[in-house]
């Protein structure tokens, strides 16, 4: 028997790759469950350490999310929204022990991020931040498994973007406020904001990115005749599938030119998400718009827009875009024109 009494004690007896692992318990279902453990861990290849000499360090929620944000959210773009999800994740499921939190406690997450009115894609990036951390925890061995977390199909069935005509409606708007500025400084932050929108529609760079972007980013291809804007792998939220050579349209070149004249190291970094946000809650009041989805960021779909509805192929926009996968670029598939007809007017050239 590999658990037997011995004196007052249940000794686990097993040996692995050679190895022979003894403990004594005070209750054989203790013993038991050690030698299962041990046989478990054997056949995935998890570490033996902690169980074998009972050291284990039970890791509390609070300290598994500091890690990974330490490790890796704090040097991404959107570390202070991680901040605020952790304090989210903490204030729900209070500062427990991380390997306490079961299937049945994320089901109780999830509905309570879908009564507060939450998209289901909203829910799938709150509830994969926690999957990511516990992954973190458990290939530490700080826990012995990670919960099941559902994630939702998300169908995007409303997907934003501005036609040329609604363009033209947000910079008349910013027009208007310029020349209602009272001050000669709010009227060049007013024409510098319409660049910095112009440039993201037409680059449909991330604003994370253009903030990032160096002047000397900016040259000019003789071979094309045209200036690119080389994004790096480092300004990028997607890395290495981040990292792009974006071909400059003349008025994204133009607007490049005048931020120079504003911030000539780094062109665009003056258009923090604060400083990006004021001037927008201004023009939403002057378009008389209260659509919660209308944001800044719109400028970045409406370029991906605009190449699928005039027939660039979708794996053309993916690159351009900067899109870790396909999947995401498909999402505006369904702009594109008739694939059929496509087809036809190629033949019949």
């Amino acid at each position: 028997m590999s658990v037997k009494l011995v004196g007052q004690k249940y000794q686990a007896d097993i040996q692995m790759s050679g190895i022979r692992h003894r403990k004594g318990f005070d209750l054989e279902v203790d013993a038991r469950a050690w030698e299962a453990e041990m046989r478990r861990r054997g056949k995935l290849n998890i570490s033996l350490s902690d169980i074998i000499d009972g050291k284990k360090a039970h890791k509390s929620l609070e300290d598994v999310l500091n890690s990974v944000y330490e490790a890796e959210w704090c040097f991404q773009p959107q570390a202070s929204l991680m901040k605020g999800e952790i304090k989210r994740l903490l204030d729900f499921f209070g500062n427990r022990e991380a390997r306490s939190i079961k299937t049945t406690d994320v089901d109780a997450w999830i509905t309570h991020l879908q009564r507060c009115g939450l998209a289901l894609a909203t829910v799938n990036r709150k509830t994969g931040a926690l999957k990511k951390a516990l992954r973190y925890a458990l290939d530490r061995d700080w826990i012995s498994t990670v919960p099941k977390i559902r994630k939702f199909a998300d169908t995007n069935e409303r997907l934003i973007f501005w036609s040329p005509e609604q363009e033209k409606e947000i910079t008349d708007a910013i027009n208007i406020l310029n020349n209602e500025s009272s001050s000669k400084t709010g009227c060049i932050q007013w024409y510098f904001f319409k660049q910095f929108l112009i440039w993201s529609i037409d680059t449909g760079m991330r604003p994370s990115e253009s903030r990032r972007m160096k002047s000397s980013q900016v040259r000019f291809d003789p071979n094309k005749n045209l200036y690119m804007c080389d994004v790096k792998a480092s300004q990028s939220k997607t890395g290495k599938k981040g990292a792009r050579s974006i071909p400059l349209t003349k008025r994204a070149y133009e607007a490049f030119k005048y931020a120079l004249t504003q911030h000539n190291g780094f062109p665009w970094q003056h258009w923090t998400t604060a400083r990006t946000r004021s001037p927008w809650d201004k023009l939403r009041v002057v378009l008389n718009n209260n659509d919660p989805d209308f944001v800044f960021y719109i400028a970045r779909h409406t370029c991906a827009s605009r190449m699928v509805q005039r027939g660039v192929p979708i794996t053309v926009v993916k690159d351009w875009m900067g899109h870790s996968n396909i999947e995401t670029t498909m999402i505006y598939a369904k702009l594109a024109p008739d694939g059929l007809m496509v087809g036809l007017d190629a033949l019949q050239q």
